[in-house]
């Protein structure tokens, strides 16, 4: 069965620049048993846009057809559909993959209680799965206040602006005005002690979890009873508390240690900020249409199709990194580009490693058409922690500043830039 662990904040740091991101669910597939070996193969390389299209030509089997509905957030057809294979067979293999991906889908989304259910399943079959028992402690205390609910949407008009490399928007927490970081990579939204404290939220919980380089720290819970972006309300807002002297929140001010994950950008549904530093959010979605998706989910972590190459190539879409990164496999497949060798060191919240990485002089990069470029990209040679993901890289703010506007919209899991 696939590994569940749970992770917080990192910040990976290379000479002259910095990233974040946060990682909630780390997960690698282990499908033994699979009906088809063309079904299995796209789900072991986690090649969630192969999936879509093969399924276009070819009727997928229930377990595959509800794993491109999870991939694709079309929550109610996952649920639907994973819950039938779940039903069918409920103490098999397939059984197991099919709950995981309805966790991935109800923590992403804010259903704590779902997702903890879901997870109490697993341990009833896997009782000494430790990453599962690790995870209970953070989905346990995330359940306690209920789940996170939009009770007003309406179009919202903000600021936004850069700060250390990282995105911020303006958000009242509780009554308090603040300015967080907007990271589309955290799965799992994230203050400092005493930005809680300020925001007179309770603590509660303890848990383990491990950082972007792999190292392990330990991190408590927070409940918001309610978040605005203007008009835009939300109630039972999760966050993750972590010590004011872990990165990346040493640096900054009070009114600054916060971080807007994943599960709220997904329930304000769409996002649009200009390069004249205006912000829109909560405007009515462009539609879904199947099969012109270029956004996926990796649990809980937005994938993005893009062009290099003359090539269609899968990265994890990171507006919470300061520079975009290459990762180990786009230097297996363009090893030509690279040069000037050498280590560069990473920074996470529980502490800093040596890489060896090189540089691509020039990354030209077509996202829906559009073309954007950067240089001397760092391309990491080696994974920074255990975890060997099949992606190409991990697209920063860097990246998307090249742009004169860029819309994430997570109804159609669509993004455009302009």
């Amino acid at each position: 069965m696939r590994a569940i662990a749970c992770s917080l904040i990192s910040r990976s740091c290379y000479p002259g620049h910095m990233r974040i991101r946060i990682l909630a669910l780390l997960v690698g597939a282990s499908l033994a048993g699979a009906a088809a070996a063309d079904w299995k193969g796209l789900v072991k390389r986690e090649d969630w846009f192969g999936l879509r299209d093969a399924a276009s030509l070819h009727p997928a089997p229930s377990f595959y057809a509800g794993a491109i509905a999870a991939a694709f957030d079309r929550r109610a057809d996952a649920t639907r559909i994973l819950g039938t294979v779940i039903a069918g067979s409920p103490a098999s293999h397939e059984a197991d993959m099919a709950r995981e991906r309805l966790i991935d889908v109800h923590f992403r989304s804010g259903h704590y209680r779902s997702a903890l259910d879901e997870l109490k399943l697993l341990l009833d079959r896997h009782p000494r799965v430790r990453s599962l028992l690790e995870a209970r402690s953070l989905f346990t205390a995330l359940a306690q206040q209920g789940d996170m609910e939009v009770v007003a949407r309406a179009p919202a008009h903000a600021s936004w602006h850069i700060e250390e490399g990282n995105m911020f928007v303006p958000v009242v927490v509780n009554g308090v005005s603040g300015d967080y970081l907007l990271d589309t990579g955290a799965n799992t939204s994230v203050l400092s002690v005493t930005e809680a404290q300020r925001l007179g939220l309770k603590l509660q919980g303890q848990g383990p979890g491990k950082d972007y380089a792999g190292n392990n720290l330990a991190f408590q819970a927070a409940i918001a009873p309610e978040l605005r972006f203007g008009p835009i309300v939300l109630h039972n807002v999760p966050f993750g508390v972590v010590a004011d002297k872990q990165e990346p929140f040493v640096h900054l001010p009070a009114g600054k240690r916060g971080v807007l994950g994943i599960s709220i950008l997904l329930a304000v549904e769409t996002w649009r900020w200009s390069k004249d530093g205006t912000i829109e959010m909560g405007f009515a979605s462009a539609g879904y249409v199947k099969g012109r998706e270029n956004l996926a989910f990796d649990g809980s972590t937005p994938l993005v199709l893009a062009e290099f190459a003359h090539t269609l190539l899968t990265f994890h879409l990171d507006t919470g990194a300061g520079h975009t990164d290459l990762w180990p496999a786009f230097a297996r497949r363009y090893p030509a580009g690279l040069s000037r060798r050498a280590k560069s060191t990473v920074t996470s919240i529980g502490g800093s490693r040596d890489i060896s990485a090189a540089k691509l002089g020039t990354f030209d990069l077509l996202i829906d058409g559009h073309q954007l470029q950067l240089h001397d990209v760092i391309v990491l040679l080696k994974p920074p922690g255990s975890s060997r993901r099949p992606y190409y890289g991990n697209l920063g703010i860097d990246l998307l500043e090249q742009a004169q506007r860029v819309t994430l919209d997570f109804t159609a899991m669509r993004m455009t830039v302009e």
